[in-house]
Parts: structure tokens; sequence; C-alpha cells
């Protein structure tokens, strides 16, 4: 037996891998709900808000004032309201677990990640009209990602009977031309100065990010998980050189009673 497989060499260690090793069977769709959450969760302690304003919200401000990029991904992880909440997590449980059996977890996550910077790369676009208030003016909520989902699914499979508010049948096809067109609506009304409280531009940039995954075939990975493009399998070699990974530490064990 080798030194580094005996059980002293571990110690603690095995709940945490355990642990770790039950999260890693999650699907892709599960992990996204759950980050979401969390978020949601962070939220609730006030102490926390001013940090989450600052880095789970997406401005222009933020973005050309204050350099913060990372708020076109973040964004996309953050809900105020449950219900917001709710509605996002359901359509995104909905349609994310049948994307991800025909793209793949990997490529599921990059039409979420990928629609969350288009999406909230349009709102901030249709806020410039508006001024110095719409300029400052933080937007949040999964919806432009899970619109790429709802568009995605729509094409992949447009005769799915969905239960519009839970008791009209539609086909999931005319589900999101309803959904596009109230947005492209709003969006109208949000140039002309009606505040209308939604990211529109969010939804409209993430549902055309979310067609053009799927028309254009975007997927980084096949559903096998295999990079279909050689910038991908690059990267992830790249990734995958951990120099810093540590051996197993010896554990010292107290004295042996020599009696």
């Amino acid at each position: 037996m080798a030194l580094e497989d005996r059980d002293y060499m571990h110690g603690a260690r095995g709940g945490r891998v355990a642990a770790l090793g039950a999260v890693a069977s999650w699907s892709v769709t599960t992990r996204l709900v759950v980050a979401n959450v969390l978020v949601f969760v962070l939220w609730q302690v006030d102490p926390l808000a001013p940090l989450l304003r600052d880095h789970f919200t997406v401005s222009l401000a933020g973005v050309l004032d204050h350099g913060r990029v990372w708020t076109l991904v973040t964004h996309a992880f953050s809900h105020l309201g449950l219900w917001h909440l709710v509605w996002n997590m359901l359509f995104l449980w909905w349609f994310g677990r049948d994307l991800e059996t025909v793209y793949g977890g990997r490529s599921l996550l990059a039409l979420y990640l990928g629609a969350a910077v288009v999406g909230g790369a349009v709102q901030l676009a249709a806020n410039v009209p508006g001024g110095p208030l719409a300029r400052a003016t933080p937007c949040l909520g999964a919806s432009g990602a899970v619109s790429a989902t709802l568009a995605a699914a729509a094409i992949l499979f447009p005769t799915r009977t969905i239960l519009l508010w839970f008791v009209i049948p539609v086909p999931l096809w005319l589900l999101a031309v309803i959904y596009i067109a109230s947005d492209l609506l709003g969006l109208r009304a949000a140039l002309t100065g009606v505040q209308t409280g939604v990211g529109h531009g969010a939804h409209l940039g993430g549902a055309a990010f979310g067609a053009a995954f799927h028309l254009l075939d975007l997927r980084p990975w096949g559903a096998d998980g295999r990079p279909r493009w050689r910038w991908v399998a690059r990267a992830g070699a790249a990734l995958a050189w951990r120099p810093w990974r540590r051996r197993p530490r010896l554990r010292v064990l107290p004295p042996l009673d020599d009696r």
C-alpha cells in the first residue's frame, strides 16, 4: 500500500473530499440554481448589501467609471425579490435540464455566462438615452441568461406544450414569441422615458444570444464533454496544470504507550 493511501495520511480530509464529490456529481443546471439561491441568501444579510451592490449588480457607472467589468457576469446570479428568483429558477430548471442533455454541462454553462454578458451589455446600452440617472441605475437578475435558455429550447423543442401561468397550454415557440414581443414593447416604452422597472434590454440580448448559440452552433464543448475548438482544448490543458496542488500532509499521532 502506498504511503498516501493509508488512512492516517488523510485524517479529516475524507469528509471534505466526500462532500466535494457529492457536489461534483450535481448537474450544471443544479449548480446554477444553487449559486443563485446562495447569492439571494447573502442579500438578506444587511452588512453585505454594499458589497453585493458593488459587485453583483451591473450599471454603466460601475463598468465604465469603476472598471467593474466582472459585474456583466455576476449580476446574472443576483436577485433581491423572492418571486424574481423563484420564476427565474423555475424557467432555468425547466429548460436548462433539457439543454444540458443536448449540449452537455460545460456548453450549457457557456450559454448561461455568454447570455449574461450580452444581455447585460444590451441593457447598459438601452440605459444610455436615460441620462445620468439611468447611467447609475443598477441592474440584476438571471433573466437575460434564462431568456437564452428559453430561446434555445424553443428552437430545439418548438412543439412542446407549456402551461402559461400554469393554466393555458401553449407550444414552446409561441411562449418564446410572447415573451420577446412583450420585451420589445417594454424596451420601446423604456427608450421613451417610461420607467418599467424591468430589464427588457437584458431579456432581448439574452434571447438573441441563445438563438445564435444554437443556430450558429457556438458550443465550445460537445455533449460528451470534449472540446470542439482547438483553443478550448489548449485553455483546458492550461487550467488543468496546477503546480500548487499539495501532497497529503503527514498526520502526527500521539506517542504510543509501551506497556
